[in-house]
């Protein structure tokens, strides 16, 4: 604990006690400051007043001022350097009293504090040891109170562990009787099992016999349903008759035809001849003309005239001849633009036939694609495998599939998956070592259809339909189903471990033999499991026949597995079947293009026709106007001749010979032209009729086909009549193997199933006994456990009634010692109260002695000061006097008065420096305010080195 000291303003009186130098020359009331670090609360002080912290005038220091001014006052310089030295020396061992003082006040608070500390520690110490004591006190009455309970339930639970005991051994007992009957059992249904599978194995063989038979049966009925349908016997046959007769009048057509050409061409080929001789009398008569004509003496006028006319008369006969072989040439082009334009009209209604097919295929394909399965069954000829994927009436399990959806297991996608799924397992298969040999398993169209609906229904259904006779496996979420359904349980097989290995066995069992694959993209949401699942799910079908199922509980109907083939095959087809479907808009489209191409070849065939038509009837136009122009040509030749003859000269015979001979080489000319005329006419009469002959012959080909098609189909209808019988011959006889196979094996079956019943009950005996004794140990363990219990809980009572008097006086010394801790902290507080009371007045008593000492220092050191102050004056006026005595010897008789003078002065001013009847000094400073305000300054706790260290202004408190 520290004490807090009062700081007082000091002001005129306390800045004389440090400097008396200075307040010397000070006037009295003015403030003079001895340390420019303090700072005064008032600004000065009248008539010697001095305020305290609180105001009001301290009497204390009144008294303390009185008991200095009674202190005789030191005689000497020396004597007051003494009392100053002693008055520090005081003054350090007071500051040096007061430190230790407030060291051990500080020492002895803490030690207060502590010992309160140890005195609530141990309160809390005495609190728990108090409760410690009543919980054994309670303890101790519980377990003596429990302890009769305890025995009895000893008692009773020894009891119970006996009669479980009896009970486990009778259990065990019955356990071995089961057990032995069930074995017996069991060898005899193995007996029963081991003849149904040589049962099977026959009718398995037998089945396979009539499954290859009656397959040639199917196939031979389809062959044959042409066959034995009367119409199509009666249409083959009517369409042999037609042929015959078609190619009866085809052959008679031909051969007139045929006569027609050759006449046609004899024609042409004398009218060719004809014309050729024609044309070389012509030039004949023409030079017979010329040789006469140089021989008569005609007259020029008549005879170039003449000459004109018949020039004239032979440029129209060359233009007929030439209008005649073009119009002949023009009919023969209009001729064959007429049959390009019939074959170009049969091409383009050709490729419009193949388009309209093939836009109905387009057509139909979008809705196959989204079909999938459906579709690729239905064009299969797979109407069963159809039927069970959409009639709920033969396949319950249907309304789940979902025609159309991408996720179905009958889209194309989830189709193909689901095949490799196949080529995946068939692998497995056959690589297993732990079951060598497998082969591979074929893919059956029916089962297909089975897996897909039982993978979709799976969505929403937990576990198997068993709608029919066939192995299955079904996966859920797995991103790849022989993960769980091989590998896991393949190591479960192996390492016999309990788990299940049914989906492993059956991909590896070598009865089986077909398969069908389904894969939905469907999640499952089942409502009785909440678990979700990866959207994905499959279903294998296994099936050991190879084309034969019956349902659940109907053995009497077969229903064909349809289609068998392997699996790559199967896919092959399908993904060709998919892609048929796939480009079947851009074979429409490229049908359609070559229809659009063969129509513009039409159009371009009929444009060329009506082209050619316009020729021939412009070429026949210009013959037309070719012979009038030639009629006219020979008309005015006529009448040249005639006025020939008329100037004629007299030479009458060359003039009749030459008149004979332009008449023969006239007549030669037209017949010549006539000739060329009818020349082209023949010839071109010989090209039809080889067109004609042409398409006669066209016509018995035709008709030969025909005969030809109507004759193969007559002898396949024989040919698969034939194969038909055959076929059911050995159908039947298959079926009668495989009726007595399937007899064999029901009787098999029958007789395992009649040994299994006893199995059954046998294994149900031995369970209900296992569980019996499973039971019965169950509850001899716990009888057990509760007898050890209550013998522990009984020997724990024990040990608490036991060891009660011990625990009971630890207990209760432990509350003693606790209570003497207490009270020995409650003294120990005590004793520090007191120790730090005591402290604390010892450093009160040394901080007024600190005070006083201070007070003590303060007025010596006044003393001293005074008397320091008396000798520096007494020291300059001496020196003063000296200096004028000096200053006179060296002058006349006023200057040793002025020595005299001034060494009674210096002698006046040491007679001042000393003290007189017991005063200070005169310093011009009031003693009585000096010594009124150390006083107050010593007895407000004021150090005064303290008061020189702050530097700045401080409130009073």
């Amino acid at each position: 604990m520290t004490s807090k000291k009062k700081f007082v303003g000091i002001s005129v009186a306390a800045a004389t006690l440090v400097s008396p130098v200075a307040a010397m020359a000070a006037e009295p009331g003015d403030v003079a400051l001895a340390d420019q670090n303090m700072t005064p609360v008032s600004s000065s002080v009248q008539g010697g007043n001095v305020s305290s912290a609180d105001g009001s005038a301290d009497t204390s220091a009144q008294d303390d001022v009185s008991a200095a001014s009674s202190v005789q006052a030191p005689q000497t310089l020396d004597e007051a350097q003494q009392r100053a030295d002693s008055a520090n020396a005081a003054f350090a061992e007071a500051q040096k009293q007061e430190a230790d003082a407030r060291a051990a006040a500080e020492a002895a608070s803490k030690a207060q504090t502590q010992a309160q500390q140890q005195a609530s520690d141990a309160a809390a110490s005495q609190q728990a040891a108090q409760q410690a004591l009543n919980d054994a006190e309670a303890k101790i009455k519980q377990a003596t109170a429990d302890f009769p309970q305890a025995q009895d339930s000893v008692k009773s639970t020894q009891a119970a562990q006996q009669a479980a005991q009896q009970q486990a051994d009778a259990a065990s007992s019955a356990q071995q009787a089961a057990a032995t009957a069930q074995t017996k059992a069991a060898e005899q249904a193995d007996n029963a099992n081991a003849q149904l599978q040589q049962a099977q194995a026959a009718q398995k063989s037998a089945q396979q016999q009539a499954d290859a038979a009656n397959q040639q049966l199917e196939q031979a009925t389809a062959n044959a349903v042409d066959a034995n349908d009367p119409a199509k016997t009666a249409s083959a046959q009517q369409q042999l008759a037609d042929g015959t007769n078609e190619k009866a009048q085809a052959e008679s057509a031909a051969q007139s035809a045929q006569q027609s050409a050759k006449t046609a061409q004899t024609k042409a080929d004398d009218a060719q001849s004809a014309a050729t001789t024609a044309q070389q009398q012509a030039e004949s008569a023409a030079q017979t003309v010329k040789t006469l004509e140089s021989q008569a003496g005609t007259s020029q006028s008549a005879s170039d005239n003449l000459k004109q006319t018949q020039q004239a008369q032979q440029e129209a006969a060359a233009k007929l001849a030439a209008a005649q072989q073009a119009s002949a040439e023009a009919a023969k082009n209009a001729a064959q633009a007429k049959a390009a334009k019939t074959a170009a009209d049969q091409a383009a209604a050709a490729a419009k036939a193949d388009a309209d097919a093939k836009k109905v295929a387009a057509d139909e394909s979008s809705k196959k694609l989204q079909q999938g399965a459906l579709a690729y069954f239905t064009d299969k000829g797979q109407s069963y495998a159809a039927q069970v994927l959409t009639d709920t009436t033969e396949n319950p399990y249907a309304s789940a599939t979902q025609i159309g959806n991408a996720k179905d297991a009958t889209s194309f996608d989830n189709m193909i998956t689901a095949l490799n799924y196949i080529k995946e397992g068939n692998k497995l298969r056959q690589s297993d070592d732990q079951f060598p040999g497998r082969n591979a398993l074929t893919v059956s169209d029916t089962l297909m259809a089975i897996g897909m609906t039982n993978a979709n229904y799976a969505s929403v259904k937990r576990g198997h339909t068993k709608l029919y006779n066939a192995g299955e496996n079904l996966s859920y979420g797995y991103p790849d189903p022989f993960d769980g359904w091989y590998t896991e349980e393949k190591k479960s097989y192996i390492d016999n471990d309990g788990q299940e290995t049914g989906h492993y066995l059956n991909i590896v069992d070598s009865g089986y033999q077909t398969t069908g694959f389904g894969h939905s993209g469907y999640a499952a949401h089942w409502e009785d499991d909440p678990r979700p699942f990866l959207p994905l799910l499959d279903a294998q079908e296994f099936c050991s026949s190879s084309d034969v199922l019956y349902k659940r509980g109907d053995f009497t109907k077969e229903y064909s597995l349809g289609r068998v083939m392997s699996v790559d095959d199967y896919l092959k087809d399908v993904q060709q079947y998919r892609a048929m479907l796939e480009q079947a808009p851009a074979a429409y489209q490229a049908a359609l293009a070559t229809y659009q191409s063969k129509q513009k070849d039409a159009v371009a065939a009929a444009n060329a026709l009506d082209s050619a038509n316009a020729k021939a009837a412009a070429a026949a136009s210009d013959v037309t106007s070719a012979q009038a122009d030639k009629t006219a040509a020979d008309k005015k030749v006529a009448q040249a001749q005639a006025a020939a003859h008329a100037g004629e000269s007299a030479d009458s015979q060359l003039q009749q010979k030459l008149t004979q001979a332009r008449a023969d080489y006239a007549a030669k000319q037209v017949a010549a032209t006539s000739a060329a005329a009818a020349a082209a006419t023949a010839k071109t009469d010989s090209e039809a009729a080889q067109q004609q002959y042409a398409k006669a012959l066209q016509a018995v080909k035709a008709a030969q086909d025909k005969i030809d098609a109507a004759n193969a189909t007559l002898a396949a209808y024989q040919t698969a009549k034939q194969q038909l019988a055959t076929a059911q011959q050995k159908a039947d006889a298959a079926n009668a193997v495989l009726r007595q196979a399937n007899e064999k094996s029901t009787q098999a079956k029958q007789a395992a199933d009649a040994a299994a019943e006893p199995l059954r009950e046998a294994n149900a005996t031995l369970a209900d006994a296992n569980k019996r004794l499973a039971d019965a140990q169950s509850a001899l363990k716990q009888a057990q456990d509760d007898y050890q219990a209550a013998q522990q809980k009984l020997a724990s009572l024990k040990g608490i009634v036991d060891s009660a008097d011990a625990t009971l006086a630890n207990a209760r010394k432990a509350v003693q010692d606790a209570q003497s801790s207490k009270k020995a902290a409650d003294q120990r507080v005590q004793e520090t109260q007191d120790a730090l009371k005591a402290a604390q007045e010892q450093l009160k008593t040394a901080e007024e002695q600190s005070g006083n000492a201070a007070a003590q220092k303060a007025i010596a050191d006044l003393w001293l000061n005074q008397f320091k102050a008396a000798q520096a004056a007494v020291d300059a006026a001496r020196e003063a006097a000296q200096k004028q005595a000096e200053a006179a010897k060296q002058s006349n008789t006023p200057a040793r008065h002025a020595a005299a003078s001034a060494s009674t002065a210096a002698s006046s001013a040491t007679g001042k420096a000393k003290p007189s009847d017991g005063e200070l000094a005169h310093t011009g400073a009031d003693m009585t305010a000096s010594l009124l305000a150390l006083a107050a300054f010593a007895g407000a706790g004021a150090v005064l080195s303290v008061a020189k260290k702050t530097g700045k202004h401080q409130d009073r408190w």
